[in-house]
């Protein structure tokens, strides 16, 4: 059975999913949001995050997949929870902000999502701290997913 990871944004999912065979990167934009026209504001998907459950127990059934990479967000955790879908919860320890601030910063990412994060870290990672019924897998610095997964 292949074992979910709910990772948080800059553990190296997308590092991990492009280095290692068998893993599945199951990006939650392809789901969240609804299709609009163009010039519309974008608006969340009504059948989200059921529609993305969904995906990710298809994929549970697939003997090819060794890892399903899946989001940290609240709605998705709990939805996994009351799901009964094992998953491993990967994050940064809230010590290490800077060091995540900066990685978002180094790879590009847009002014507004590190702002984002760096408002909201905090906050996020004492919610994954707080997660119930998943294993935890919190990242010290300099660590990747990588790292508490092989």
């Amino acid at each position: 059975m292949p074992l979910v990871v709910s990772g948080f944004p800059g553990v190296g999912k997308t590092h991990f999913s492009s280095t290692t065979a068998g893993v599945n990167d199951s990006d939650s934009s392809n789901f969240g949001w609804a299709k609009t026209a163009p010039g519309e504001a974008k608006r969340r998907d009504p059948e989200w995050p059921n529609n993305y459950i969904a995906h990710i127990k298809r994929l549970l059934g697939r003997a090819e997949v060794t890892y399903i990479m899946v989001s940290s967000h609240q709605e998705v955790r709990d939805a996994l929870v009351a799901e009964g879908i094992h998953f491993a919860l990967v994050y940064p320890s809230a010590d290490i902000k800077a060091e995540y601030i900066q990685r978002y910063k180094d790879w590009g990412n847009s002014p507004g999502f590190v702002k984002l994060l760096d408002i909201n870290y905090e906050d996020w990672v004492a919610g994954l701290e707080a997660q119930p019924g998943c294993e935890h897998r919190p990242l010290k610095t300099g660590q990747y997913l990588s790292d508490v997964l092989t």
